[in-house]
């Protein structure tokens, strides 16, 4: 397995470790309604179709591409004055795509106190997803990831992610569908680590 398919999988791995703690925090932060969200519902790929909302409440999508235009990989000559001691360096970019199905949460009704507690309740998950998120790539154990690849052999085997972390969190709404497109919720982070 080489490192871009070793990273995919690392990643991928490392959230679904850490579902039972997704799914607390969203009971904790008041979310109700919503489905358990499962180690099924975080995928290498981006689906042009999404599953149902009860299948998958919620989509955590990891995808290969970097910051700007999609970039994988960028490499780095690294040069010291000591003879033989050079030599390069990879910044390797990963997305990771957050979906929320339209009906994950319960619908709103017509009144508008339904539609506010629905815009709360909707809130309050894209929240909980970024703090989840956070916590597993922006804190020191997120900072060295291991990887099943031995592309780089290292004198200590493996590959290995250096100072990853989240450089960019974006919320907006995307066009998936069934057949239908319709506006999707969806959470855009940018991991960005080194080799």
């Amino acid at each position: 397995m080489g490192l871009a398919v070793a990273r995919l999988t690392a990643l991928r791995d490392l959230m679904r470790a850490q579902v039972g703690t997704l799914n607390a925090a969203i009971a904790a932060n008041g979310v109700t309604g919503i489905a358990t969200i499962t180690t099924a519902n975080v995928v290498i790929g981006d689906p042009k179709v999404l599953p149902s909302a009860t299948d998958a409440p919620v989509l955590i999508c990891v995808k290969a591409g970097g910051p700007s235009d999609n970039v994988e990989r960028t490499t780095e000559q690294i040069a010291t004055r000591e003879a033989n001691k050079g030599g390069i360096k990879h910044a390797i970019g990963t997305n990771l795509l957050v979906y929320i199905s339209p009906d994950t949460l319960p619908a709103p009704g017509q009144t508008s106190a339904g539609h506010l507690a629905f815009a709360e309740q909707r809130e309050l998950l894209l929240s909980t997803l970024i703090d989840w998120l956070s916590g597993i790539f922006d804190v020191r154990s997120g900072a060295l990831i291991a990887l099943s690849s031995n592309e780089f052999a290292n004198p200590g085997g493996g590959d290995y992610l250096k100072n990853g972390l989240l450089t960019d969190i974006y919320i907006s709404e995307t066009n998936k569908g069934f057949g239908d497109k319709f506006d999707v919720a969806c959470i855009h982070a940018r991991h960005i680590a080194h080799t």
